[in-house]
């Protein structure tokens, strides 16, 4: 039979046995707390960091875009996604523009820059951007400083002054300088 030293030592074994596995899960859970509360901290900040880059690079680079709605989703707290969904107004008519999709981690942000380059069709002699989801033709801007223009930019105006039912956003540039007057002879008046 054991001895009461021997069953002394083996109760205080479990007992320090068991004080190891409860500080050893109370370790755990704050750490798993910590590590909770610090993610979401991180992630907050990288949220807030690619809301405010959206909506700056929507105001500086496309003002005749507007945003509709712009939400968080798939997030954790080690990232996660920012949908933007997007329309033009023109002439009071709601056109349905394409949507980003930016993603977020602790230290960095990723702007969908893929869906905010136009794409480019170009068939015989005709070339002309359009959004890459809606399939919407976008204003080509000329400046006299590029000589070449793969084809040259087509002149749309009188074609648009002539649409019937039809509402169409006009990307308006020069080639020299020009008096308010001068332009606003230039403009059909049906436009």
């Amino acid at each position: 039979m054991e001895s009461s030293l021997q069953k002394a030592l083996k109760k205080a074994k479990r007992k320090q046995f068991f004080k190891i596995i409860i500080i050893s899960i109370v370790i755990v859970l704050v750490a798993l707390a910590t590590l909770y509360r610090v993610g979401n901290y991180f992630a907050a900040k990288s949220t807030t960091r690619l809301h405010d880059a959206l909506f700056l690079d929507n105001e500086i680079a496309q003002p005749n875009i507007q945003i509709d709605s712009q939400v968080t989703s798939s997030s954790t707290m080690f990232g996660g996604n920012i949908v933007t969904n997007r329309s033009k107004n023109i002439d009071g008519y709601v056109v349905q523009w394409g949507t980003l999709t930016s993603s977020y981690d602790w230290f960095r942000s990723h702007i969908d820059t893929n869906e905010l380059v136009p794409g480019f069709y170009w068939h015989s002699k005709e070339l002309y951007q359009y959004d890459k989801q809606t399939k919407q033709k976008v204003g080509t801007f000329y400046h006299p400083s590029i000589k070449d223009y793969y084809g040259g930019i087509k002149n749309d105006l009188s074609a648009v002054s002539q649409m019937k039912n039809h509402v169409a956003e006009v990307a308006i540039s020069f080639n020299q300088p020009y008096t308010l007057k001068e332009i606003q002879k230039q403009i059909p008046d049906n436009l």
